[in-house]
């Protein structure tokens, strides 16, 4: 336990606290702001999704409503708990408390209640198990997804199904579902699977199967194209457009690249699954006759993915079905007695194997091993300084300082590191440059930026106003002085339509002088799901449906 508090404290202090890090990039931006917009009443609502040609569609309003993009609800229920702490350390917190004490608490039940015979030492053993499977903060902190909160609800599920306790099941099944459309995929398949391997939970393994199928088919096939109103799929999530591409050269690399993340996974998992076996007193014949299904086909959804993303989505599903076969393993009713060794050496052996899963973590997670390899163990064999991080910090510090000052009304664009974007996303209107850069409130370049998005997102914009900003960058993927001094004289010089508000080593902060209009879908909000007339509050939407035209001013 001391060595998981200090994989915890690790990651806190490497990947959140330094600012450094990838994981306050990409996903978690996405999820941070909507428990934030939840918190705050704008339910479902993600300023985010905002046109990116990476993500699911192009939108052409400023904000969309985010069932257009995955179907989640249960993850909301963690918004009160995020409020105490609304910070990206505090997202991530409630995130691992989710996942760690739900997992802690009801496996431990479950070891308890299946096995009264040695169940403590049987507890002690499935908790060693969990730590040598390693992986699981790796996947536990996997850029904050929402599918990650499902871990404490299967494992309520699995408590229910060996404590025999339909009822408990039922409501954690509910649960467990509505955390996303891909977490119902997943469940329906681990029903199908259940079903098949035991004939005993046969109608257990039957509803789950069902449950997990309409709910999912009504996702997809309902609520995601209700939401989608104005928008369009981007070709990225086309399967048929994927399928095609694994044709090609660069599509079989990429398939063979996802059957070596496969393999991967399932090779982090297989110490684990070798030493229940051992300390079970199974059979390799018993011991892969459940196993195999499990890992392959009740996360089949999860297979898929990967292969046709070409690369591991999350690994969630895979490291739950492996928490579901060590208990089948030690605890099921009817267990062979542990052998003496097993027994007696529980709690040493639950000390030991974290160091194990303590190595296993930091290699298969990029950021420390950078950090440790090339800022500590390198630097005195080959004969050079430890690289000095301490600037790059103090920048982000002061650049995050200023954000945090800014009003939470006042709507922003941004030009930073994507690595700091989900340090922002404690607000609900804010976009990445060069998005409504003359329409919002401010407009904040950080000088030492340069991940410039216009590449990834279709904005509408008229072609001398795209040619203008993709002339802004340099090859370095900053905006070099002189360009940055001709946007801002042309935005805040005479006649313009801001002002400057901050212009120095670091930020270049530009406002807006009057309020600008943003094209605002009539489903941003809530759960409606129909083209109505005004917003709750009696506000008239922008100009609704109008294409994005910016620079009409002092830029050509």
């Amino acid at each position: 336990m001391a060595l998981l508090a200090g994989a915890v404290a690790f990651f806190f202090r490497q990947e959140v606290l330094s600012t450094l890090s990838d994981v306050s990039g990409g996903d978690v931006t996405w999820a941070r702001q909507l428990l934030h917009n939840a918190v705050h009443g704008r339910l479902f609502e993600s300023s985010v999704c905002h046109n990116s040609l990476g993500g699911v569609v192009h939108n052409p309003w400023a904000y969309a409503n985010n069932t257009g993009n995955h179907v989640n609800l249960t993850p909301y229920f963690f918004g009160w708990l995020y409020a105490l702490w609304p910070t990206l350390a505090g997202y991530y917190a409630v995130s691992l408390l989710a996942q760690y004490g739900g997992l802690a608490l009801f496996f431990w039940l479950a070891a308890r209640s299946a096995a009264a015979v040695q169940a403590e030492a049987r507890a002690w053993l499935v908790v060693a198990l969990l730590l040598l499977s390693a992986g699981l903060f790796w996947t536990a902190t996997f850029n904050g997804l929402f599918p990650l909160y499902l871990a404490p609800f299967f494992a309520a599920m699995v408590y229910a199904l060996e404590a025999d306790r339909p009822v408990v099941y039922a409501a954690s099944l509910v649960l467990a579902l509505l955390v996303s459309e891909d977490s119902a995929m997943f469940l329906s398949c681990f029903g199908f699977t259940l079903a098949a391997l035991r004939p005993e939970r046969r109608r257990w393994g039957v509803a789950t199967w069902l449950a997990g199928a309409l709910w999912s088919a009504a996702a997809v096939l309902w609520l995601q194209p209700a939401a989608r109103v104005g928008m369009e799929l981007s070709a990225q999530t086309n399967m048929a457009d994927r399928l095609m591409r694994t044709t090609t050269a660069d599509g079989v690399r990429r398939w063979l690249g996802s059957l070596l993340e496969l393999l991967r996974a399932v090779a982090v998992f297989a110490p684990a699954l070798a030493f229940a076996a051992l300390s079970a007193g199974r059979t390799l014949k018993e011991t892969l006759r459940e196993a195999l299904p499990m890992l392959f086909l009740a996360p089949a959804v999860h297979w898929l993915v990967t292969i046709m993303a070409g690369g591991g989505h999350h690994w969630m599903p895979v490291f739950l079905c492996l928490f579901y076969i060590l208990l089948r393993l030690l605890c099921a009713p009817g267990a062979a007695p542990l052998p003496a060794t097993a027994s007696g050496l529980a709690r040493p052996a639950a000390a030991a194997l974290g160091v194990y899963f303590a190595l296993n973590t930091f290699g298969l997670y990029y950021k420390p091993v950078k950090y440790l390899v090339k800022g500590v163990v390198l630097p005195p064999l080959l004969g050079y300084p430890a690289p000095d991080h301490s600037a790059k910090v103090a920048h982000n510090l002061r650049v995050l300082e200023f954000v945090d000052s800014i009003p939470a009304e006042r709507s922003v664009t941004y030009f930073i590191n994507d690595y700091l974007t989900a340090y922002t996303a404690g607000r609900s209107d804010f976009w990445w440059f060069p998005a409504y850069f003359d329409q919002a409130d401010l407009l904040l370049i950080d000088k030492d930026g340069t991940d410039f998005e216009w590449r990834k997102v279709d904005f509408r914009l008229p072609s001398e106003v795209r040619g203008f900003l993709e002339s802004l960058v340099g090859p370095d993927g900053r905006v070099p002085a002189p360009k940055l001094a001709l946007l801002r004289d042309r935005l805040a010089g005479p006649g313009g339509t801001h002002r400057v508000l901050r212009d120095d080593a670091d930020l270049l902060v530009l406002e807006r002088l009057s309020p600008g209009l943003l094209p605002a879908s009539p489903t941003s909000r809530g759960l409606s799901f129909l083209r109505r007339g005004p917003r709750a509050d009696g506000s008239a939407f922008s100009n609704p449906g109008m294409s994005l035209k910016s620079v009409e001013g002092p830029l050509p």
